[in-house]
């Protein structure tokens, strides 16, 4: 294929979403299978599992988790969202898994309000065109924005981080199908260590589709629909940012820093299932509190509000107190 990285940060990411994300308006069913391996916050392998997955359009679909600690069937049907096997959804890193095989770049909605620019970074020997992206269509960015990297003559999805490089995606070993390079081997990484890694073992195209694959059986149970985000797309639909209160033990102690947070986004917008995921002890209680209290633009699907999964980070620094 003859596409070559555009130099214009939007246009880029435009033909980076056209030539590696699984969905569009183009895309003929397919069915996919990979295999995964779930690590936990110091790198150590917790799980191992495979994920399979039919999909003929946005609301017709089955996917599936098979491993050792989680294993679900979902359903997309005309009439909403079905699951079989265990109830609550998949968490941590494995929350991440369709999102990152699917859509590794947002959607040009959830990119719109953020400023995009151009950087160039240096991994090992190579020098990589990257798009990065900055708040309010700032004109500043640097290797600590989140941001987007690709191969130098081709729009080729190669890395991906997110703001301060809390979480960052290598993409490795690519073939094409329909038209786009869909990386074989996916590797998640949180604060620096492994969390996740993808290996796409079958991706065919369905024709015609069967639909007795994506038929939910009788024991499916309806469940309101959710989707995963990342920050920087969540971040377009905060609404309410409430500040938290600087803990008095921490500040005696001069403690400051970050604390990670994983949360859900109610269909109304408001949060639920607070879970912190990293940072200082004596922060935490401060940080989930304040998260607590954010208001989000309900997320549409379809023209439904549906339920998001996503992260943030809250930042506490004694300079500015």
């Amino acid at each position: 294929m003859n596409t070559p990285t555009p130099t214009d940060p939007r246009e880029r990411l435009a033909l980076g979403q056209r030539l590696n994300n699984l969905v569009g308006p183009d895309v003929q069913p397919w069915h996919l299978k990979a295999s995964y391996e779930v690590f936990d916050e110091n790198g150590k392998s917790i799980d191992k599992g495979a994920f399979e997955e039919w999909w003929v359009s946005e609301k017709k679909y089955k996917l599936g988790y098979q491993g050792a600690e989680f294993s679900q069937e979902e359903y997309g049907t005309d009439h909403g969202m079905l699951h079989s096997g265990q109830k609550d959804w998949p968490s941590g890193p494995l929350s991440f898994l369709r999102r990152t095989i699917e859509q590794p770049i947002p959607s040009k909605e959830d990119l719109d309000d953020w400023g995009q620019l151009n950087l160039e970074r240096k991994f090992g020997t190579a020098q990589l065109p990257c798009t990065a992206l900055s708040y309010h269509g700032g004109k500043e960015v640097s290797e600590r924005s989140a941001s987007f990297c690709f191969e130098p003559t081709k729009a080729i999805l190669l890395y991906s981080n997110s703001s301060d490089r809390i979480n960052q995606t290598t993409f490795a070993h690519f073939f094409l199908f329909q038209d786009r390079y869909v990386a074989r081997d996916r590797r998640l990484l949180f604060l620096g260590k492994p969390a996740l890694s993808i290996h796409v073992d079958t991706l065919e195209t369905l024709n015609p589709p069967d639909q007795a694959n994506v038929s939910p059986p009788g024991n499916a149970l309806p469940v309101a629909r959710r989707v995963e985000l990342s920050s920087v797309e969540s971040d377009h639909y905060l609404m309410k940012e409430v500040m938290p209160e600087y803990p008095v033990a921490a500040k005696m102690q001069g403690v400051q820093g970050r604390v990670i947070l994983a949360f859900t986004i109610s269909r109304d917008g408001r949060v639920t299932e607070v879970r912190v995921l990293a940072g200082p002890q004596l922060l935490q209680k401060a940080a989930e509190d304040a998260v607590r209290q954010w208001l989000f633009k309900p997320y549409l699907l379809g023209g439904e509000a549906v339920e998001v999964e996503t992260e943030a980070q809250v930042i506490f620094n004694l300079g500015s107190r």
